[in-house]
């Protein structure tokens, strides 16, 4: 079960929610021979492929239901310190920063995780 090992007290999570900056996906995108590794479902194996010929997904990391779920399930462990977010901005006066001083996080209930889901 994916949600035992996010929320088991032997791991760590480490989120990363920024996605690739758009003058890096262009040149990439631009590119004929830059290849990404993904998933490929026939083989069952990881295989580059070009980036132009991937489906995009500009979708926010905090928009996604996946990476919503991983969020809450890594805040079921008693470590707080067990689930970072490692690319915080630099800048201290961020809001994003201000608002995330806290050292811990506590899971929403599952009948709020729905709706936001909804």
């Amino acid at each position: 079960n994916m949600h035992l090992m996010y929320a088991h007290e032997c791991t760590l999570t480490f989120r990363i929610e920024t996605l690739t900056p758009e003058p890096v996906w262009n040149t990439m995108l631009a590119d004929e021979e830059a290849v990404v590794r993904v998933y490929d479902a026939g083989s069952k194996t990881l295989k580059e492929k070009p980036l132009k010929l991937l489906e995009a997904n500009r979708t926010p990391y905090l928009q996604r239901g996946w990476c919503m779920a991983e969020i809450e399930w890594s805040s079921l462990r008693g470590v707080n310190a067990q689930h970072q977010h490692i690319d915080r901005p630099k800048d201290p006066k961020s809001e994003t920063q201000k608002s995330d001083h806290l050292n811990g996080r506590v899971p929403m209930i599952p009948e709020k995780f729905r709706q936001q889901m909804e």
